[in-house]
């Protein structure tokens, strides 16, 4: 099982990675997670109040970091990232210029997912998730209030972006999108050369699907 983020994921001027946030060579769940060489935040990505990942997100034998995980200015996660009952983090996993755990992981003036981004009881990603050359996001990527996967969020086989998924000005879910249950991909999700969203792409209040 492996995630691998080759090259770039860049976020400008919101949720800012700049010429980084390369996971080379390897972010692999299962076995590892693993960031080799270089995991950079310049400036800015903010968190406020809950990334929840309740019942399973889960890094089984290993989170390394290889070489550098740098955060400069700022990676401010604010009162929770909470990955509960499977790779916990609970009130830490600060980093600060080479791998730090103490007390916070912050990430501070921008890319806010305010009151809720909650992952329950399944986020699976199995065997690939790549994302190469660019994933750019400028100026906002909002979720407000809920973007609430509850009990699978399959990814099977590959989810593949290669050299480009742009989202420009905003792409907002206020509210709720909820997915219940399940939403599957299977075998194969590609995007090659170029997805963009330009200026918005907004879901408002409530898309529910509640299965069982």
């Amino acid at each position: 099982y492996i995630l691998s983020v080759v090259y770039c994921f860049v976020v400008s001027h919101c949720f800012v990675l700049s010429h980084c946030f390369v996971l080379s060579h390897c972010f692999v769940l299962s076995h590892c997670f693993v960031l080799s060489h270089c995991f950079v935040l310049s400036h800015c990505f903010v968190l406020s109040h809950c990334f929840v990942l309740s019942h399973c997100f889960v890094l089984s034998h290993c989170f390394v970091l290889s070489h550098c995980f740098v955060l400069s200015h700022c990676f401010v996660l604010s009162h929770c990232f909470v990955l509960s009952h499977c790779f916990v983090l609970s009130h830490c996993f600060v980093l600060s210029h080479c791998f730090v755990l103490s007390h916070c992981f912050v990430l501070s003036h921008c890319f806010v997912l305010s009151h809720c981004f909650v992952l329950s009881h399944c986020f699976v990603l199995s065997h690939c998730f790549v994302l190469s050359h660019c994933f750019v996001l400028s100026h906002c990527f909002v979720l407000s209030h809920c973007f609430v996967l509850s009990h699978c969020f399959v990814l099977s086989h590959c989810f593949v972006l290669s050299h480009c998924f742009v989202l420009s000005h905003c792409f907002v879910l206020s509210h709720c999108f909820v997915l219940s249950h399940c939403f599957v991909l299977s075998h194969c999700f590609v995007l090659s050369h170029c997805f963009v969203l330009s200026h918005c792409f907004v879901v408002s209040y409530c898309s529910t699907t509640a299965t069982g």
